[in-house]
């Protein structure tokens, strides 16, 4: 080996004169172009991994971190959909946000988990479906008990709270290079047509396994429907985020209410007055009333 296939003609990713697709610089048997960590022997394609070990670190370079540990969580609850601010005040989707909170006992790195949502289209045929993957650029992290917050507009709903990054995720354009699947034009919650959201570890259309799904148009939502309580979020009952089946208690629309306490507006401006509490743990029901 002379050194002239990176003339120009193969990556050399590291600059160390050898090629990617000869390179393995921690000698696990992977070169560069397969290894998504070529300095760490630990990490490859097709490592196994201890499930009961999370490290915030992609070990079998799948594009999903911990994987195995969430997968080891299945008879529990792991992130369930908590609030949605489905019908706000002022420009319909620049204003649209929901929130997910992880119940379970592990930090969740969310890279590649699928979000979707199920409408009529789509239950006529799964490939009218709208989903979108966090981009793994965005790193959207959640601890143990803490929620995250997923905004369709960024700037406008970070304006209402006077906080420049308190939206952990836009999905309302492409994140700056992600690719076609991390976005979709068409995933907008509806007032008032069949909605049904999800989130998967995975793809829905693969092999993905779903963590939560919520269909808030249901009959035992009527009392929270979206289309008669614009400018308030249907808020799950934060008394029961410590349930172990969260995920089964928040399909019934009882265990919702509406954010209407005066303490919980957060926007009042001229156009809008919003209520909710976007991106934090959720208040008992009794105290988010009237």
């Amino acid at each position: 080996w002379d050194g002239s296939l990176t003339d120009g003609l193969f990556a050399d990713s590291d600059g160390d004169g050898d090629p990617d697709c000869i390179d393995d610089d921690d000698g696990d048997g992977y070169t560069q172009d397969e290894d998504c960590d070529d300095d760490d022997p630990d990490v490859h394609p097709g490592v196994s991994s201890d499930p009961s070990t999370t490290d915030g670190v992609d070990d079998d370079c799948d594009g999903f971190i911990d994987e195995d540990g969430v997968l080891a969580l299945s008879s529990t609850d792991v992130l369930i959909f908590s609030e949605l601010m489905v019908n706000p005040e002022g420009t319909e989707r620049n204003n649209e946000w929901f929130e997910v909170t992880n119940v379970s006992s592990i930090t969740l790195y969310l890279d590649n988990w699928t979000f979707e949502m199920e409408d009529n289209e789509c239950v006529s045929g799964t490939s009218s479906c709208d989903y979108f993957e966090v981009y793994e650029g965005k790193a959207v992290t959640i601890e143990p008990g803490e929620a995250a917050l997923f905004c369709y507009n960024a700037t406008t709903v970070e304006t209402a709270l006077g906080d420049s990054s308190a939206c952990d995720y836009k999905y309302g354009s492409r994140p700056g290079g992600a690719d076609d699947h991390h976005f979709d034009a068409g995933f907008r919650m509806n007032n008032t047509t069949p909605s049904t959201l999800s989130v998967w570890l995975g793809n829905p259309l693969t092999d993905g396994v779903e963590m939560d799904t919520v269909d808030y148009h249901v009959s035992s939502f009527d009392d929270v429907d979206p289309a008669t309580a614009e400018g308030h979020s249907l808020m799950f009952d934060g008394g029961l985020l410590g349930s172990s089946i969260s995920s089964i208690l928040n399909d019934n629309g009882g265990n919702w209410c509406l954010s209407e306490a005066a303490s919980l507006e957060f926007d009042s401006s001229s156009s809008r007055d919003n209520y909710g509490t976007p991106g934090e743990v959720n208040p008992t029901c009794a105290a988010a009333g009237p």
